[in-house]
């Protein structure tokens, strides 16, 4: 992810409402897949949802907990009109409190279908894009899919995700995973259906609507690569996108092979500079303009394929292992790709916004906080990264990146912390990394430097 300057202070603003919603407890169920079906119309910005979530018992219980915003005073939120279990369409007894929809069920309960519909205030962006035109784009980081999705809103529970997204014929949708179906209605409307067969976690689920223009190729490495551009973009003829073919087939080389079925580079209007949502990638509207070199920011957004969205932290306090990594992995690509003194002048600008942060901020790396839009900082980003280099550097290119690919395989769509990092390097190292994780991740120090 990369955050616009002028967003920061939104999110810090924002920060006190987002943090203090209740993430639904992990302790009794494992959600399994989300088939959600979402409706948007021109004439108003409610939306009507519907949600099949098939669950995996942990442990006996009598009730369901997922994450949804309720209705709130200004008249924004999710109203939820039905709950049934599947495939008996029995109704179930509900409450919806505190930002928390409680299902009456059991264990024998193991599929639910979810009625909903409002205006979402926020999760959901839905307005005008820079040409006046209307959008709809969906923005989850870090916990923000409950405002128009019911779901397990933590990054521990991953699931796959397929989306039914019926629109105004004058639009088109992208989402995550592969669209399998694509339907005129008689009623002047659109039906786009995808399906995204490997778990991902909330924060990585969305969907795109508006007006786009496409180009389509395949990438060396056979995975198809999309740019969606907002129509008067498309008419400029950008082409700075072109390089996401390259740095795709780059970091499957170094990492393993590229997680998913296809890569969607999509021009947005959301809050974030770039945002990695999984194979659909969402760039602000003025970033993929054509004006400008944006290698750093597709490298990093392409890198949180691999780091973050198949690859994902336990929780997150352990950011680093998404946005640390993916720092790294752009500094290696430029530096590849420009030459070592690229590298240096980053690796020094990053320490600079290190020691900058640390003079104010005397948090670890590791940073328990709850207040998660506080987490974009430069301990996430850039002094995740500079230890990565560290490390890089204490083990040498080879028994660093062998060690890389094993720790993608082992964890590749599953979840991770530090010490699942630190044991595997330990493991091809051979060496006590101790002392060197302990400096680096949990003190506010910049060893060094």
């Amino acid at each position: 992810m990369k955050t616009l300057c002028i967003a920061i202070a939104i999110l810090i603003a924002y920060n006190t409402t987002t943090n203090a919603q209740a993430n639904a407890p992990l302790s009794t169920i494992d959600v399994l897949s989300y088939n959600y079906t979402i409706t948007v119309q021109d004439a108003t910005d409610s939306i009507y949802g519907k949600a099949i979530i098939q669950l995996k018992p942990l442990s006996n219980y009598r009730n369901v907990a997922l994450n949804l915003q309720g209705i709130s005073t200004n008249g924004k939120g999710m109203l939820v009109t039905y709950v049934t279990a599947l495939p008996s369409q029995k109704k179930l007894p509900y409450t919806h409190s505190n930002n928390v929809l409680t299902i009456t069920a059991d264990t024998s309960i193991q599929q639910l279908y979810i009625a909903y519909q409002g205006i979402p205030s926020d999760g959901l962006i839905i307005g005008k894009n820079k040409f006046g035109s209307r959008t709809w784009f969906g923005d989850n980081w870090p916990n923000r899919a409950q405002h128009w999705l019911p779901c397990v809103d933590a990054p521990a529970d991953k699931a796959t995700v397929n989306w039914t997204v019926q629109v105004p014929n004058t639009y088109s949708v992208t989402a995550n995973g592969v669209l399998t179906q694509e339907l005129n209605n008689a009623n002047d409307t659109k039906v786009y259906t995808y399906t995204e067969a490997h778990p991902i976690p909330t924060k990585v689920m969305t969907i795109g609507v508006a007006q786009f223009q496409k180009s389509c190729n395949t990438t060396n490495s056979c995975v198809p690569i999309c740019n969606l551009y907002y129509p008067e973009t498309y008419a400029t003829q950008p082409t700075k996108m072109q390089s996401s073919d390259s740095i795709l087939l780059f970091f499957t080389n170094v990492i393993g092979a590229y997680p998913y079925a296809k890569l969607n580079n999509v021009q947005s209007t959301t809050m974030f500079g770039g945002m990695e949502n999984a194979n659909n990638i969402f760039y602000d509207e003025n970033a993929i303009d054509g004006k400008a070199n944006v290698d750093a920011l597709i490298a990093h957004e392409i890198a949180h394929q691999w780091w973050g969205n198949t690859v994902t932290e336990k929780d997150y306090s352990h950011i680093w292992l998404s946005e640390g990594f993916a720092t790294f992995f752009t500094n290696y690509y430029l530096e590849k790709k420009y030459g070592t003194d690229t590298l240096n002048k980053r690796l020094a600008a990053d320490a600079k916004k290190v020691k900058a942060f640390l003079k104010y901020n005397k948090r670890p790396v590791i940073d328990t906080t709850t207040d998660y839009m506080s987490l974009l900082n430069a301990n996430s980003y850039e002094k995740g990264g500079l230890f990565l280099q560290a490390l890089r550097l204490q083990l040498g290119d080879a028994m660093f990146f062998n060690a890389i690919k094993k720790y993608y395989t082992m964890y590749k769509y599953k979840n991770v912390n530090t010490t699942d990092f630190k044991k595997m390097m330990t493991e091809v190292s051979g060496k006590n990394l101790d002392a060197l994780f302990y400096k680096w991740l949990y003190t506010a120090e910049l060893p060094g430097f």
